[in-house]
């Protein structure tokens, strides 16, 4: 199951960006449709992000991705 929230994704994407000035991605890391306590998102520049959604694919957990980021 992937995370649903596709629109609150883009829409953290596009506020971070304004704030920013660069251009970021956002991954939806958690969702609550999932079963999570809430929802839970990467937000980087797109080359670091990397295969951060891949690994959301393959069932990793927030935490790991993150420590994967790091």
């Amino acid at each position: 199951e992937q995370p649903v929230e596709s629109l609150l994704s883009g829409l953290l994407a596009g506020m971070f960006c304004e704030f920013s000035g660069q251009d970021p991605d956002c991954v939806q890391t958690d969702c609550v449709a999932r079963g999570a306590a809430a929802a839970k998102f990467v937000i980087a520049l797109g080359s670091r992000l990397g295969s951060a959604a891949e690994w959301v694919s393959a069932g990793q957990t927030h935490q790991a991705i993150i420590d994967r980021l790091s």
